[in-house]
């Protein structure tokens, strides 16, 4: 089930990416997307917070 969700949502944001209506970015649909599946517990908010201080800019 949870599988499903996380390829609903990327489904969803690389369709936006592809047509975004009203020239819209990618990261409406992105955002909203990732915070999504940290809620529903797809994807550990601790492994996101350190996934991104590994790959933040310096």
């Amino acid at each position: 089930m949870s599988a499903a969700v996380g390829l609903l949502v990327l489904a969803a944001v690389l369709g936006f990416a592809v047509a975004p209506p009203r020239g819209l970015p990618e990261a409406v649909a992105a955002v909203p997307g990732a915070g999504l599946l940290v809620a529903s517990g797809w994807s550990p908010g601790h492994r996101c917070a350190a996934n991104w201080w590994r790959f933040r800019r310096p």
